[in-house]
């Protein structure tokens, strides 16, 4: 109440902003968008790329930890999509569309604003309400902790303390 009077938006569960302030940095992770990881230990993720496994829609990759293996990998690295034994990356997790819906679901939650469910599972070319998304979502709407309109799906600000087991359930 405090930061709100002070012109605050709650527009995060763990965050505040002046309106336009937000973190974008954040922002981008619940919404899904591309990050790139540079630097010793740096998480990246890349979609639309091919991975060995097949069937990825996308990629998260972690480069070397230790700066010795690090700096050694930048003058090895091969060119193309990060993948392991490339020289710099240290792990390469293939996502696909479901595993990246579930990861925008549980991210998306956390912004007041909720998010698309219909078109983030449009984007990633997989069903947004499977049969049992849909009980779920029935369920957790009865009880006060969903709220579904014609384009949003989002936790009300009530429901916020569940927001976790919440999106585990919508999974």
């Amino acid at each position: 109440e405090a930061l709100a009077a002070r012109g605050l938006a709650h527009y995060e569960i763990s965050n505040y902003a002046r309106p336009g302030e937000e973190a974008r940095h954040n922002l981008g992770y619940w919404r899904g968008d591309e990050y790139l990881g540079l630097g010793c230990g740096a998480y990246g993720f890349i979609r639309g790329r091919a991975h060995a496994s097949g069937g990825a829609r996308a990629v998260r990759y972690r480069n070397a930890i230790d700066p010795r293996k690090y700096i050694e990998g930048t003058r090895a690295v091969r060119a193309g999509v990060p993948a392991e034994g490339d020289g710099l990356t240290l792990t390469c997790e293939p996502l696909d569309g479901e595993t990246m819906l579930r990861e925008r679901i549980m991210l998306g939650l956390r912004l007041a604003q909720g998010l698309d469910l219909e078109k983030a599972a449009r984007d990633l070319g997989v069903e947004a309400w499977t049969l049992e998304r849909r009980r779920a979502a029935d369920r957790l709407e009865q009880q006060g902790r969903l709220t579904r309109t014609a384009e949003r799906t989002f936790i009300p600000r009530r429901g916020w303390i569940w927001a976790d087991d919440t999106s585990a359930r919508l999974f």
